[in-house]
């Protein structure tokens, strides 16, 4: 189970007299809300499973509902609302509730409605509006469905103002794939007539034409796939073969070319657009595809999502800090979906991006099928440590964010900032055994754990076969989460592709490290890879001064850091800003946090080997001034002693009674007693003392 370990975090109230900050001007809005199959019937009950989803984009069917939401993006509370709206000429439409935050309007003609709202709240009254344009559905024309047995010689692929008719050849410059052609070749585009054919599935009936054509919707007159079967007589064949598209084509090619999830599918019916972009819709909101991925039990996907910190925990960063959809910082290529869009597809970042989590488009691509998945890009940068990527498959896309946005070494050298550190997910790195600080030891760069995961994150986060019920939808899938509380509140660990290798096991930490590196086995079995992890960073936050630890170092605490005390931070974030307690890669966690326990504590790790014995080395140089080193081999976990004695016996210093591990060891004595005083010239003996192995050697001391 996943252990809480965090950085504390020091907040600053001040406060003048009783006076306090009044409540900000309302920033009032209009959201077009996009009503998922999963969504209606947790608002109308029964009734919304005979309803049909929408796609919050503000160009929609004519007679269909338009869901509104009214909402101040200054975070003030509503306390009134008043919606309007300026219908075009020969419609008779109305808000259906002119004074409820959430209300809807069913247009009735096409053209353009202009709702306008006005809210109220602690901070005042102010207004806001919103055009909404009402169409039919045209279809794509021919490509992407057509064959040989339904075209013939016949090259003319749309009608204007069918959507092929200019997209045959025509793509947005911020999107080179956004063209009939590439699209054509997606799974969406064949997706109804592969289905009919009998190449979906035998299980392919009628229930799939609400999500495979265009627009369905048999309540609305309006062009769409269900509107023109109505009245064509078309009826969903009773037996699935290679003839059925055909078929359809040759009798009912209106209806043929709406048989597609097609453009109008995603962006809104297309008759009033002829080219002008304020009539037709481009949205990467998660609605768009959840209009058909939000039905459980089947489509599950916008579930898990809405699970995801994807959705609510970039929403949440978002609302906290609206640099983060920066692009000029660079933020928004991460922490906004359009952002990573943008840079996936190689465009240049815009300057402020509109507030929207990492949706479904972000990542993959509605109108290229060239990647798997349809994923925007299946390779990663190179790290900034100068690490080249090659490995992980389609994980790779995962590896472009959660990584760290600093290479070590140099941070460590340039010293302490105010942002110092990884960053918030340096998964990346630490999967790959990159970019610790460690201390010019470079046998341990590119420990790997996990080296056989052919899709590295994705294998790991995505999967659910051994799942419990109770989980379904909350980790595992669409959500990449591997821990956290199933439907019962109880928490539990996705461990479904740790079983291949750790057997059945249902928890974490019943991965067994492979030694007791923090001493807290107490004679009993060796304690699992996060307890022992987290054991280690508990141990070096002891050893790092509190203010670093807790946040509240001053600049001239900062300044006194030294170089090993930064180097050690650095690995104690890097390994908590992983937040998987040293399961994504077990051995350079542990490498690193050894490493840096040494570094403060004196005793430097030499090697990660396990002697055949234990061995104590002569220090060198001696006779020594001022200090000398003294080498040590530890076959096998427990606690040893090494200490200093004079010429008559007596204890001058204890250089480490700490618990070890196998490998060897290198400690350092500076010539000064446990006072820390200069002790005299002359002969002095160190000693070496483990449960079942005791040495001593001699050295001389000159000044």
């Amino acid at each position: 189970m996943r252990k809480m370990i965090s950085i504390s975090l020091s907040v600053l109230f001040l406060t003048v007299g009783l006076a306090f900050p009044q409540a900000s001007a309302p920033k009032p809005g209009i959201q077009v809300v996009g009503m998922t199959p999963y969504t209606l019937t947790q608002v109308y009950g029964s009734k919304g499973s005979s309803m049909y989803a929408t796609t919050g984009l503000n160009t929609v069917g004519e007679k269909t509902i338009v869901y509104l939401q009214a909402i101040d993006s200054a975070g003030g509370t509503i306390q009134s609302v008043t919606w309007s709206v300026v219908d075009p000429q020969g419609s008779q439409a109305q808000i259906d509730s002119a004074s409820a935050p959430f209300t809807t309007i069913t247009v009735d003609t096409t053209g353009q409605y202009t709702v306008h709202l006005s809210i109220t709240t602690q901070g005042g009254s102010a207004s806001a509006s919103t055009v909404i344009t009402s169409a039919n559905y045209v279809g794509v024309g021919t490509m992407g469905i057509a064959t040989n047995d339904t075209m013939s010689a016949d090259t003319k692929f749309a009608n204007f103002p069918q959507c092929a008719y200019c997209h045959e050849f025509l793509s947005p410059s911020t999107d080179r794939t956004a063209d009939a052609p590439h699209w054509s070749q997606t799974e969406h585009a064949g997706m109804f007539k592969n289905g009919i054919n009998g190449h979906v599935s035998s299980h392919y009936g009628s229930s799939c034409m609400k999500c495979h054509t265009t627009g369905y919707n048999p309540n609305a007159a309006n062009g769409n796939f269900a509107d023109i079967k109505n009245r064509v007589g078309w009826t969903f064949p009773t037996v699935l073969n290679d003839s059925n598209f055909a078929h359809l084509f040759r009798t009912s090619p209106a209806l043929a070319q709406l048989g597609t999830i097609g453009c109008e599918s995603c962006h809104g019916p297309g008759d009033q657009h002829e080219g002008d972009p304020t009539k037709i819709s481009v949205s990467l909101g998660s609605s768009v595809c959840l209009q058909c991925h939000d039905s459980p039990p089947n489509e599950i996907e916008g579930r898990m999502w809405m699970n995801s910190p994807h959705d609510s925990g970039m929403a949440a960063i978002q609302a906290e800090e609206s640099l983060v959809n920066s692009g000029s910082s660079t933020c928004g290529q991460c922490h906004n979906g359009g952002g990573f869009a943008d840079y996936a597809l190689g465009n240049s970042l815009q300057s402020m991006y509109s507030p929207l989590p990492l949706t479904c488009a972000g990542c993959h691509d509605p109108h290229d099928a060239s990647k798997p998945y349809q994923l925007r890009k299946v390779t990663a940068d190179t790290l900034t440590n100068g690490f080249e990527i090659t490995e992980g498959g389609v994980g790779q896309l995962c590896m472009n964010c959660h990584r760290s946005r600093s290479s070590a070494t140099v941070a460590v050298a340039k010293g302490w900032s105010s942002h110092y550190g990884p960053h918030e997910g340096p998964q990346t790195d630490l999967f790959f055994g990159q970019n610790g600080y460690q201390f010019g030891d470079n046998t341990i760069t590119g420990l790997n754990t996990h080296a056989q995961l052919a899709d590295a994150c994705v294998t790991c986060h995505m999967a659910t076969d051994t799942l419990d019920a109770k989980a379904k939808n909350l980790l595992g899938g669409h959500t990449w989460k591997m821990s956290g509380p199933d439907s019962t509140g109880n928490q539990v660990d996705n461990t479904t592709a740790c079983q291949s290798c750790h057997g059945p096991i249902t928890d974490f930490d019943q991965i067994p490290a492979p030694y007791d590196y923090a001493g807290i086995a107490n004679g009993g079995p060796i304690p699992g890879v996060q307890t022992e992890v987290d054991s280690l960073l508990s141990k070096l936050a002891s050893i790092l001064p509190d203010s670093l630890v807790n946040g509240t170092i001053s600049s001239s605490g900062a300044k006194a850091l030294t170089q090993n005390q930064l180097g050690a931070y650095w690995d104690y974030l890097l390994v908590i800003k992983d937040g998987s307690h040293g399961v994504h890669n077990a051995k350079y966690t542990f490498a690193l946090l050894q490493r840096a326990l040494g570094q403060l504590t004196g005793v430097k790790v030499v090697s990660d080997n396990r002697p055949r014995s234990y061995a104590l080395e002569q220090n060198y140089p001696n006779p020594f001034n001022p200090t000398t080193t003294i080498n040590f081999s530890v076959p096998k976990t427990g606690m040893v002693n090494v200490s200093v004695y004079n010429s008559i016996g007596q204890l001058v210093k204890v250089l480490s009674n700490d618990n070890y591990v196998p490998g060897t060891y290198q400690i350092t004595w500076n010539g000064a007693n446990g006072a820390g005083t200069p002790v005299a010239s002359g002969v002095y003996f160190y000693r070496l003392a483990a449960k079942d192995y005791t040495n001593t050697m001699k050295m001389v001391f000159l000044k």
